[in-house]
């Protein structure tokens, strides 16, 4: 099984990942893809690399196609059409999210438009337009729990997860009004 793991920055991807690849999944990163084919084009406001999304789609397309286990892992999964089986989109509370991001250090804009990702469902509404299935799993908890759930899905037992389960509805009202803690 092929599996787009995406979601926005924080919400335990490459932990995921890296997890998975101790039971026999391959990881493909996608920033690792970007860099060693050079993929990008300078940087944002936030020193973020612009990523040539059609270009990289090209290139994991081609890696996919000699793959069968395999987990596909970065944010910009969700904006690409991989040939992947689903798309596993990681959500997290925003109040741990924006602790987390804090914690790397981004600046208070680039928090505060990723808890906005989050809050809007950016990543799950791209991917069910980029993928045939998709689903969520709450990151909220341990790494192993998140990969439960993850092998629950490859092993066709994930329909409780299917995307659109996830939502932040109070979350997203204390944010829009300005509120201190989400």
């Amino acid at each position: 099984m092929r599996i787009a793991l995406t979601g926005v920055p924080g919400t335990g991807k490459t932990e995921i990942a890296a997890a998975l690849s101790k039971i026999g999944f391959e990881v493909v990163s996608l920033n690792e893809v970007v860099e060693k084919e050079k993929l990008w084009r300078g940087v944002d406001e936030f020193g973020s690399k612009i990523v040539n999304l059609k270009k990289l789609e090209r290139e994991v397309n081609k890696i996919l196609k000699r793959k069968r286990r395999c987990v596909v892992e970065g944010h910009l999964a969700c904006e690409m059409k991989l040939n992947c089986d689903v798309a596993v989109v990681c959500r997290t509370k925003p109040a741990l999210l924006k602790k987390r991001l804090k914690e790397r250090g981004y600046s208070e804009k680039k928090v505060n438009e990723n808890v906005m990702c989050e809050l809007l469902d950016y990543c799950t509404i791209l991917s069910l337009k980029n993928y045939k299935k998709v689903y969520e799993i709450r990151t909220d908890g341990t790494v192993r729990e998140s990969v439960g759930r993850v092998m629950r899905i490859t092993k066709g037992r994930g329909e409780k997860l299917r995307a659109g389960w996830v939502r932040w509805r109070k979350e997203l009202e204390k944010f829009a009004t300005g509120a201190k803690d989400i």
